[in-house]
């Protein structure tokens, strides 16, 4: 898996650089976990509602709240059948108000 390569803030999106790594370095389909952080804000969760509620495929694996109660991490996963697959779900997660971090 990936995960040091795909990581990315708000401020920066390369998901040319990750088509390409998962094109190189993955089987699909591939079972994917997303994992992103944000902040413990009403935005943030009802982002994250919407986000779900638009992606019925993905299993909600995981809710933690920081130990200052700041920020809420989410882990989700699914099967991704394609690099585009799992591209379209990180844009969607991009688009979240409050996020923070994608990893």
């Amino acid at each position: 898996m990936l995960r040091s390569e795909a990581v990315t803030s708000k401020k920066s999106a390369d998901f040319g650089r990750l088509r390409t790594l998962l094109e190189n370095h993955e089987s699909f389909p591939v079972e994917f976990p997303v994992k992103f952080v944000g902040k413990n804000s009403e935005t943030f969760k009802a982002g994250t509602k919407r986000f779900e509620a638009d992606h019925p495929f993905l299993k909600q694996t995981s809710c933690r709240v920081s130990a200052k109660g700041n920020h809420l991490a989410y882990t989700f996963a699914f099967t991704a059948e394609s690099p585009d697959q799992i591209i379209q779900v990180l844009e969607a997660v991009h688009q979240i108000e409050d996020i923070l971090v994608i990893l």
